[in-house]
């Protein structure tokens, strides 16, 4: 029998936990599922930017720590756990969003229901932490797009192409230090890199108020962890425009 977990407010009880981290904590979602009178909450704590420094509830001379699960038990991390966890994250490039936008357009179909497509577009600026080059395969990249009240959060395939926006013409600026292919992107330097993405949804009767969230991970080969960026894209206001768009600009 589920008894129901108690009423518990995330808001005042997640920076508590929060505060008990030195520097960054994990990210937090919650899902509650109702099971008759009673409810089950779920939480999801995401790891991708350990590893993490706890504070140590003792104190003394030994201030911080960061904790190792080993087993079910839990311990100190030694210099090898660190450098284990450590190594992988140096293929894992910081990731720089320099523009993007997000349009839609009315697709008519012969002999059936029109659908509504969509089109992503982002220019991204890619800094590697080491010396070592870089393969991004486009089968172990992912990217989510969501519309509040619009648009449901919609996983969408990617793929990666090199070179800047040539703001005097149509053709891209093509990069020196990264390349590419059909199936991957290779990075070998600091440079530009397109990601683009399309798909399609009903046409609905809604309309367009919010901006649109991005969400996309990268995930290098010999890496344990995704290169993970986020980026809200406003809403163009254009009363003459026959569907929504969003553009993304860095202040």
């Amino acid at each position: 029998m589920i008894k129901g977990a108690e009423r518990q407010e995330l808001a005042n009880w997640w920076p508590k936990v929060q505060s008990q981290f030195e520097g960054i904590a994990p990210d937090l979602m919650d899902l509650i599922v109702p099971t008759g009178s009673a409810a089950v909450v779920a939480l999801l704590f995401e790891t991708t930017r350990a590893p993490y420094v706890v504070k140590n509830p003792d104190g003394g001379t030994v201030q911080l720590e960061v904790p190792w699960r080993d087993g079910t038990s839990v311990r100190s991390a030694r210099r090898s756990d660190l450098i284990r966890m450590l190594v992988p994250l140096q293929q894992v490039p910081e990731v720089e969003i320099r523009q993007g936008r997000l349009s839609t357009y009315v697709q008519q179909q012969p002999n059936t229901k029109s659908v509504l497509s969509w089109t992503l577009w982002l220019e991204l600026y890619l800094v590697p932490l080491s010396q070592a080059r870089i393969v991004l395969p486009f089968h172990r990249c992912r990217g989510a797009v969501s519309v509040s009240g619009f648009l449901p959060e919609t996983n969408v395939e990617v793929t990666l192409a090199p070179g800047a926006e040539h703001r005097l013409g149509s053709d891209p600026i093509p990069s020196l230090t990264i390349g590419g292919g059909n199936t991957e992107l290779l990075v070998e330097g600091p440079g530009s890199a397109y990601l683009r993405a399309s798909f399609r949804t009903d046409v609905t009767d809604a309309q367009a108020t919010e901006g649109a969230l991005v969400r996309v991970t990268l995930q290098p080969v010999h890496a344990s962890v995704p290169a993970v960026v986020e980026a809200k894209l406003p809403l163009v206001s254009d009363a003459k425009a026959a569907s929504p768009q969003w553009i993304y600009k860095p202040a």
